[in-house]
Parts: C-alpha cells; sequence; structure tokens
C-alpha cells in the first residue's frame, strides 16, 4: 500500500446538509429530556451486518498511514489533511511496530482503562503474556504493520470511516458486546442487577449457561468514586436481563412487515463475544440447540454456513437455509479476530475479507450496508484523549451526573454500503457541541433505518443522535462492489482453524 491514502475531508464544523431524494423514509423516535424527538432517515437500505473485530484502537489498526511510522508527528496525507488523525497532534510517543499476530495480550479491563481516562491521558497497563518470550514494558506504544493491515486501508480507501468514534463502555469484551446490542450491561431501570452493571470479564464460563457465574459490577447510581469505579460494587450474575435490545426491537418491528427478523453468529455458545447468550429472555429462546435450522443465534465457525447461504442465494446452489436477516451480528474464531495472542498474523483481515467480498458479489450488495468496528480498545495506545464523561439531562437513564462505565477510548468504525457518500470519506462530524460519537450510533444507524423505537440507553446520548447519517447519500444511484483480494480458505465445515503453533 502506499504511504498515504486519498480520502475526503469531512466537515467537523456545523451539521452536514443532506438532501434525499427516491429512498424510503424511515423513522426512529428519541426521548431526550423527556421530549420525544424524530430522526427521518431515508433510506434504501434493508439489510445492516455488523462485524465485530476484537481489542484495536485507531491508531493501533492506522498508524502506519499517518506518516513516518508516527516518529515525531509523521507528516503523512492523513496527518496533514486532518482526515484520519482529526486533531493532528506535535507531540506523540514513538510508536513501534507490533504485527497482529502477537503472543501477548495487555490489560484491557474496565480499571485498566479507568487509569487513563480520569488521568487525561494515556498510560502504561500491564501486560499479559503467555508465550515467552514477552514484549518490552511499552508494548502498549505500538501499531500493527501496513503489511499486516492492507485490507483495512483497502476498505477505508474504496468507503468510508467514522473517526471519532469511542468504545461506548471502559470493559473488556464481554462488556463491550453487550452494549453492541443493548447500550448497557446493566445497571439502568428495568434490568435484573440494577443499580449494579457489568464492569468485566468473568472469570469462569460467560452468559446464562451454566447458570450461578458472577462477574464484577459498578453501582450505577452512586457518584464516581475518587479511588477507582470498582469501589461501590459487588458480584452479579453473568446472566444479565435487560428490558430490551436492539434485537428485541427488530423482532417487534417484524411483525406485520417485511423484515426478516435478525441473526447473530459466533463460533461458540459459550463465548463471552456471544452476547445474545448474556441475556435472560434471549437465552431461553436458544436454549442451547444449535441444531435448529432457523435459530436466530447460530453456532457457525467461520461464519461458513452464512457465507454459503449467500452463495445459495446467488442460485448456485438447492434452497437456502434461512433467509438473510435483516440485522445480522457476525462475530469471527478466536484466531481470525485481530485479538493479541489469538490472532493467525493476517489472518482476521483475510476472513472478513473473504465475509464482506460473499455480500458484495450477491444480488443483495445494492441494499445493504456492513459496518465493521472492533469491540474494544484491547489495551492499546490512541492520541485521542476519552471524552469527558457525559453529564445527563434530567430524568435521563442514571441519577448520577458522571456515569462510570461509558465511554473509552477510540476504536475503528468502517462503513461499506453502495450508499456512502464518497469512496474515501472520513466522517470527522460534530454535533451539538461534542467531538465525539459512541459506538452505540450502530444501534443509532438500525433504528433509524429500520424505524425502530430508540432503547433509550447509550443509543441517545448527547451529541450522538446523527445515526451516521452524514456518511450517507441516498440521492444517487448505488456503487458498485469494489471485490477485495483475500488468500482466505475457510476450514472444515463447523470448526475454527487450529490453534496457532507456540
Amino acid at each position: 500500500m502506499p504511504s498515504g491514502i486519498a480520502v475526503r475531508q469531512a466537515s467537523a464544523a456545523a451539521p452536514v446538509p443532506i438532501h434525499f431524494t427516491g429512498a424510503r423514509p424511515s423513522y426512529a423516535w428519541r426521548t431526550y429530556g423527556g421530549i420525544k424527538r424524530l430522526i427521518s432517515f431515508p433510506t434504501a437500505i434493508q439489510r445492516v451486518v455488523v462485524i465485530s473485530m476484537e481489542n484495536r484502537t485507531v491508531d493501533d489498526l492506522f498508524a502506519g498511514y499517518y506518516g513516518q511510522a508516527w516518529h515525531g508527528f509523521g507528516g503523512g496525507r492523513w496527518q496533514d489533511r486532518k482526515n484520519m488523525d482529526l486533531y493532528n497532534p506535535r507531540s506523540l510517543p514513538t510508536l513501534q511496530p507490533n504485527g497482529l499476530s502477537a503472543h501477548f495480550s495487555l490489560n484491557h479491563d474496565h480499571e485498566a482503562g479507568w487509569g487513563p481516562e480520569s488521568a487525561g491521558h494515556w498510560k502504561e497497563e500491564p501486560i499479559i503474556c503467555r508465550d515467552p518470550p514477552c514484549p518490552r514494558t511499552d508494548t502498549p506504544f505500538s501499531y500493527a504493520p501496513t503489511s499486516d493491515t492492507s485490507i483495512y486501508a483497502f476498505l477505508v480507501e474504496n468507503w468510508a470511516f467514522a473517526n471519532n468514534v469511542l468504545q461506548a463502555n471502559e470493559g473488556p469484551s464481554f462488556v463491550a458486546h453487550q452494549y453492541l446490542i443493548a447500550g448497557q450491561s446493566g445497571g439502568i431501570p428495568g434490568s435484573r442487577s440494577a443499580p449494579y452493571a457489568e464492569a468485566e470479564n468473568p472469570k469462569e464460563t460467560s452468559g446464562c449457561n451454566p447458570p450461578g457465574h458472577h462477574i464484577t459490577s459498578i453501582n450505577m447510581s452512586l457518584p464516581v468514586p475518587s479511588s477507582g469505579p470498582l469501589d461501590n460494587g459487588r458480584p452479579v450474575s453473568t446472566c444479565e436481563e435487560y428490558q430490551n435490545t436492539i434485537l428485541d426491537e427488530i423482532t417487534a418491528a417484524q411483525r406485520g412487515r417485511a423484515l426478516e427478523d435478525w441473526q447473530y453468529i459466533a463460533y461458540s455458545d459459550t463465548s463471552i463475544w456471544a452476547a445474545p447468550l448474556g441475556v435472560q429472555h434471549l437465552w431461553d429462546q436458544y436454549n442451547g440447540d444449535p441444531s435448529k435450522g432457523k435459530e436466530p443465534f447460530a453456532v457457525d465457525p467461520d461464519a461458513f454456513n452464512f457465507v454459503r447461504n449467500i452463495a445459495r442465494r446467488r442460485g448456485r446452489a438447492p434452497k437456502p437455509i434461512r433467509p438473510f436477516a435483516s440485522l445480522t451480528y457476525i462475530t469471527p474464531c478466536e484466531h481470525e479476530s485481530d485479538h493479541p495472542e489469538l490472532s493467525l498474523s493476517d489472518d482476521g483481515p483475510q476472513w472478513l475479507a473473504w465475509v464482506i467480498n460473499a455480500i458484495g458479489e450477491s444480488q443483495y450488495w445494492p441494499a445493504t450496508t456492513i459496518i465493521v468496528t472492533w469491540d474494544d480498545w484491547g489495551g492499546f495506545f490512541d492520541h485521542v484523549p476519552p471524552a469527558p464523561r457525559v453529564a445527563r439531562p434530567p430524568h435521563n437513564k442514571y441519577d448520577n451526573a458522571a456515569d462510570p462505565n461509558e465511554w473509552g477510548f477510540r476504536v475503528p468504525l468502517i462503513v461499506i454500503s453502495p450508499y456512502v457518500k464518497a469512496r474515501g470519506y472520513v466522517s470527522n462530524r460534530t454535533r451539538s457541541g461534542f467531538t465525539y460519537r459512541s459506538q452505540s450510533v450502530i444501534l443509532q444507524y438500525v433504528e433509524a433505518t429500520f424505524g425502530l423505537s430508540a432503547l433509550g440507553t447509550d443509543d441517545y446520548q448527547n451529541g450522538q443522535r446523527d445515526a451516521l447519517r452524514d456518511v450517507f447519500d441516498f440521492s444517487r444511484s448505488p456503487l458498485p462492489y469494489v471485490p477485495i483480494s483475500t488468500t482466505y480458505q475457510p476450514g472444515p465445515v463447523g470448526s475454527c482453524p487450529p490453534v496457532r503453533p507456540h
């Protein structure tokens, strides 16, 4: 890949005026400060696919394209034009290259994220290293070299990148995946654990099977303790119950409409990434039976059956296993996830390209949006400071003014759709005086696309009521799909790749 990628600049000032023609209207209500507000989002999209990779910040994946490997302040095209690097810093640490295939994992639990945020800047955290020799202590100050990330750069160059997106919470993967479907991990009225919220990964089996396991929590009804966020917490069940998730919303909307419900794809029904199985009523629907032909939650390593199903819809095979759902979540096998210590070289980007190609080369492409994000920060450095804790208006979801569970560090968010505003578009948009979006803007986009009611959790916080609207332009013909070169070959059906040799 070239040292820089030409991208178009999005305005970081006033909201961008967008004029839509010829697209169906979609509406999503927002309750904000006790007042319902309607967001109109005309769209031609009928299906949304959310793919969640693991444990990377924007800097860790894209610093190699900023300039001269980030020695000093670089000088690459993205920095100079303030595109990918919105803040164009003048003083940066030296970041060292570390490939996607790494024998270490960085501490990225809730308390690790708390220290850097409360101090207003990033600081080193302990390294968990299971395969000696372990890396240097400054490993968090690293980035994946461009040789490993060229597919991600290709996606940004051809589609759109939402630059100012922060992890919706401060927790590791179990909590992060709950936020991706619910905008919360408990703690609010209507959740089983209220006023306590899940804040960390479980030490044993996660989710609702088997029952009885617990997780560290934080008390959402108390002010943030000065000595740390977990001082007022207590263990709560890894089997949470919420009033609602985005999956419930789309199920309710499906009745009497042309929606085809949802599907959530994971490599295992015991994975901490299998978000629906950590919610009691969604677990009850699943009940541990992966053999059900139309099961919304699917144990599908590599997303092999999902891709095969898309291929069958292209007319090359008999009747598909199940319809292509209106809303699909896909999580990879561990070794294709980009998760440090678990990843196999650049298998993550290669696998992702394989899945995206299946959709892009299918009949569904003209009416599909694919959103790729990384669930949490993974312990890696990002030069953009986290947002100040959001002060809620009266009668919002929490009583305390400073939320101890939201938001975290900047994570990548790539939008692949035939209706992105321009190839290589970078959204630096700000609204209502806020510089940031939460990752829960994904929930907003789904709500606005399908006309769903707002969950009333992190999906309607201050400054992010735009549902990624500036990324799209539905006034023109859809862009043709550009295939991604990939060498990925799936393994046997029903299996993840073999464990990486030590």
